[in-house]
């Protein structure tokens, strides 16, 4: 795919001084190597995991905050303990509340209690993180899952592309974006694509993201209807239609 990759380059470089250099602050967190993402999917989100979470009724149909609190001191005091899979996925449904300091709060209190922490769960902790204005922390946890060995996948990147669009970080976004392709750490999928466009039209750049949208349409990563959606939307602000 380095074909796709030089395409993909060339449309987000063309012009001069439009995008921040790869020196920018958080960037500069970034380790210089990752390992390639290879299956990481599919070794730490099985399919047996994914229907187990569809499946498990108790954490489904939680809906308020105290329900779920309730439910992870009952899980501390398990013998055996519940995995971390366990725990991540209820710890998901508090995210999802976007009750996000707490998810994080629980997090940490899981690993005080000394339960390893897979990708899948540093994952959503990420992206309490960037929830939260705390990219860096989220930064700060990709080099911690580098170090023991866990090759971040898709969505650990596209999770921080998306925390820096969320806090106005969208040059840096952009460039970590590029840094992905150049090295080739992973194949971006719709989210990731989407992510980027969305980040691009919040500057004013629509020009760019339909540059990118087109690429997409070319490629075997077609766009979604909300990505379409998001360029006209951009373009209609900007008088373009």
């Amino acid at each position: 795919m380095i074909y796709t990759n030089k395409r993909v380059l060339h449309y987000l470089t063309k012009g001069d001084g439009f995008f921040l250099s790869s020196s920018s602050s958080y960037l500069s967190i970034l380790p210089h190597r990752f390992p390639h993402d290879g299956d990481t999917g599919s070794r730490y989100l099985s399919h047996q995991k994914i229907l187990f979470l569809r499946n498990n009724s108790t954490v489904a149909q939680i809906t308020k905050l105290n329900d779920a609190l309730h439910l992870f001191d009952q899980m501390l005091h398990r013998q055996p303990r519940p995995s971390i899979f366990e725990f991540t996925k209820l710890i998901t449904v508090i995210a999802k509340m976007e009750h996000y300091s707490t998810a994080v709060s629980l997090f940490k209190q899981i690993n005080l209690m000394g339960i390893p922490s897979d990708l899948f769960a540093i994952n959503i902790s990420i992206n309490c993180h960037c929830h939260l204005n705390q990219v860096k922390y989220g930064f700060a946890l990709l080099a911690i899952i580098v170090k023991q060995g866990h090759p971040p996948n898709v969505t650990t990147y596209s999770t921080l592309i998306n925390g820096l669009v969320l806090t106005d970080h969208v040059f840096e976004a952009v460039e970590l974006f590029k840094k992905l392709l150049r090295e080739k750490l992973c194949e971006p999928n719709q989210v990731m694509y989407g992510t980027v466009i969305n980040g691009l039209c919040k500057v004013g750049h629509c020009s760019r993201a339909l540059d990118l949208l087109r690429f997409m349409e070319a490629s075997s990563c077609k766009p979604y209807v909300a990505q379409y959606n998001t360029i006209i939307d951009s373009l209609c602000k900007d008088n373009m239609i």
